[in-house]
């Protein structure tokens, strides 16, 4: 036999060994992962019972003991160090206050106006000095002092960055300016969010990491948005500018609140000291009587993100039942809606050392507008691409990589928290390739709710998704960014490659 048909002959022998490999895990996901339980999950998850799931209201309780309910029924074990499944997330809730004001540059600026109060004990009217500190970040105090002053900063981040990258950043800026001294942080609005979509948002009460005690009361925060058509000053590094503010004391309270964590030991004795890890956000954003359908006022996120909740349940009873090489850590994580919020508490506070996760594979979309394809922001990105592929095509879905390229998706979800940490980790979305009237149609609006979900194409995607956490879970060699990439040198710093 010559050398070129030894070789087709063990590539056909290799192939058949791979199908006969899918066709029986087709076979098993078939049996644990039917249509009735996926059925079931997502009428609960997205139920009117639940109000939207808000994170710190008693739905996304009831959303949180769903889950570790389903995951105990399925065999999933705690993680050890964890007395259950509950990871214990600290969230302070600010409510929004009416008066307050400033006095800066010549100009009176009033609260909820041209000015917006974020936070802060009582602040007497009595003038005093602001120091411009470029962004405020840690790095821009070197050599400034700003103490007993009020930090002068310009809003968002030097970067640029998504919403909600410069959303999470508002409490370290804040945190920084405590750190150095400052009685307060102003920034001036810069960003590219309209003003009045800005202050709408944070007019109303809100959630945010505690980074301390809960009844400690914060420094005074608030944001200038200087009058319409005059230019900002050029403003310089380390001048003091004289500033009068007046404010009432922000009070803000205690929020419980979770993330659900679990995990499954892997078969293999040489790897399952090694991790995959299955993240989804279950919380919503809850009753919104300002914008009802009809007379529906919740906002159930049957779309966004019950549907990747499903597929981690669906992991959890598959995965429970028919291990792969490695352990599988799954999260259901909280407050994505609010800033990746829970994920990122997580990546603070890692159950298990992150330098044994090899990867992340997160679901959570807006919704589909394209139910032949999946749709995989990162795709091409993570040394996962053939095995995403093959989880799909066994399902009769394609995949389509990063969609909507100009929304900037992979750093808008929980996965940027652990690809930061240097852990490859895309997004696996329901399909769509641009954000068109049928994704806008249902995005954070009360009609998403699960009487308009394609089920069949639920269920497939489901499969998809167990199967690929699957066949990630039992590589041969952990999967490594492509070089090049954003991320690539923070995975060098973890995994010491």
């Amino acid at each position: 036999m010559s050398f070129k048909r030894i070789i087709l002959f063990v590539f056909l022998i290799q192939a058949s060994v791979s199908a006969v490999f899918a066709q029986k895990a087709v076979k098993k996901l078939n049996k644990i992962i039917t249509p009735e339980m996926v059925y079931k999950d997502m009428m609960y998850l997205a139920s009117d019972e639940l109000k939207g799931r808000k994170t710190g209201e008693r739905g996304n309780e009831l959303a949180a003991e769903y889950i570790a309910k389903e995951f105990k029924s399925a065999g999933v074990k705690t993680v050890p160090g964890m007395k259950d499944y509950f990871q214990q997330v600290p969230f302070i809730k600010f409510n929004a206050i009416d008066k307050g004001s400033i006095h800066f540059e010549n100009h009176d600026y009033k609260n909820k106006a041209d000015m917006l109060v974020m936070d802060g004990s009582p602040i007497p009217g009595k003038s005093e000095e602001a120091v411009y500190i470029n962004f405020g970040m840690d790095e821009d105090y070197s050599g400034v002092d700003v103490k007993g002053k009020y930090a002068l900063a310009q809003s968002g981040l030097p970067n640029g960055g998504g919403p909600q990258e410069i959303f999470a950043a508002m409490s370290e800026k804040k945190k920084w300016a405590k750190e150095h001294g400052a009685i307060g942080l102003i920034e001036i609005y810069s960003l590219n969010i309209p003003w009045n979509l800005f202050k709408n948002y944070f007019s109303k009460e809100r959630l945010e990491l505690a980074d301390g005690p809960v009844n400690e009361v914060g420094i005074f925060h608030a944001y200038l948005q200087f009058p319409s058509g005059q230019s900002k000053p050029n403003f310089e590094i380390g001048k003091a500018y004289p500033l009068t503010a007046e404010s009432p004391s922000i009070v803000n309270k205690p929020v419980n609140a979770v993330n659900v964590i679990g995990m499954i030991p892997g078969k293999d004795k040489m790897l399952r000291d090694q991790y995959v890890l299955l993240t989804a956000h279950f919380d919503h954003i809850g009753v919104n009587a300002g914008h009802p359908v009809g007379n529906d006022t919740i906002w159930n996120g049957a779309r966004d993100n019950a549907w990747g909740v499903v597929s981690l349940l669906a992991s959890a009873r598959y995965y429970a039942k028919y291990p792969p090489a490695r352990s599988i850590l799954i999260a259901a994580v909280n407050g994505e809606e609010i800033g990746l919020l829970g994920s990122k508490y997580l990546a603070d506070h890692p159950v298990i050392p992150w330098n044994k996760v090899i990867f992340d594979l997160n679901s959570d979309g807006a919704g589909y507008s394209d139910t032949t394809i999946v749709s995989i922001i990162g795709l091409n990105r993570v040394g996962t691409a053939e095995e995403m592929n093959e989880a799909c095509k066994i399902f009769d879905l394609n995949t389509f990589a990063d969609p909507a390229p100009e929304q900037g998706l992979f750093d808008r979800s929980d996965n940027v928290n652990f690809a930061k940490l240097g852990i490859p980790a895309p997004t696996f979305s329901a399909g769509f390739k641009t954000f068109d009237a049928e994704i806008g149609k249902y995005y954070h609006q009360a009609i998403d709710n699960p009487d308009n979900i394609s089920y069949g194409y639920l269920h497939r995607f489901t499969k998809a998704f167990v199967y690929a956490g699957y066949l990630i879970a039992n590589m041969k060699n952990a999967p490594r960014w492509i070089s090049g990439d954003k991320y690539e040198g923070a995975g060098k710093g973890l995994y010491g490659y």
